[in-house]
């Protein structure tokens, strides 16, 4: 069962989910969905077939779980009000100014909003799926598929987070290694020890 913009509501106003800030009913509460918008933080990967000592300089490629990922990232902060342009075919992650806490009878799914969806924007590559108990702030994995350059402007409405209700509360919450995360969060499959959803 998906919530509708009235049990949405009354979940953030009891603190049954949690979002801070505290979002604007008015603009980001939608019929069966809430906005979320673009925070300050980005990162995008090096050209890494010229970092010295670098693993696979020889192929340039990214080995998963053994590759430092930080080593290979760029990170910058741009101020409220400043875009990113974000050329065709680019990728970024970023993420929103909102931290959310989703209860443990409840997922959210992140999706992308239709404005941008049409100008060729995808904001989730594959991670759209937030797990009961997970905090934090949602690290967007942004791509333009289009054909023109896409100014993103931090502060706008850039997707948004439908919740669906789970048949009872999950036995075993998120605690994953993404728990807690704040800003822009790259990849941990290199710190993975468990079987646990990453």
């Amino acid at each position: 069962m998906i919530l509708s913009d009235r049990s949405i509501r009354e979940s953030i106003l009891s603190g049954h989910i949690g979002v801070d800030p505290a979002p604007d009913m008015k603009t980001q509460l939608q019929p069966a969905s809430l906005d979320l918008r673009l925070g300050t933080g980005f990162a995008r990967f090096n050209s890494i077939a010229h970092l010295p000592n670098f693993e696979s300089a020889a192929t340039g490629a990214i080995v998963p779980g053994e590759t430092d990922i930080e080593a290979i990232m760029d990170r910058w902060e741009t101020k409220e009000g400043e875009s990113y342009r974000l050329e065709p075919r680019d990728f970024v992650l970023a993420t929103t100014i909102e931290c959310v806490r989703i209860p443990n009878n409840l997922v959210a799914r992140v999706e992308g909003r239709s404005s941008y969806g049409r100008l060729g924007l995808i904001v989730h590559s594959t991670a759209g799926f937030i797990d009961p108990g997970f905090e934090g702030n949602i690290t967007l994995e942004m791509t333009n598929i289009g054909d023109h350059p896409i100014m993103l402007k931090v502060g706008v409405r850039i997707c948004q987070l439908a919740f669906e209700k789970l048949d009872m509360d999950a036995e075993s919450p998120y605690q994953g290694k993404y728990q807690g995360q704040r800003g822009v969060t790259a990849s941990r499959l290199g710190v993975d020890r468990s079987p646990e959803r990453s």
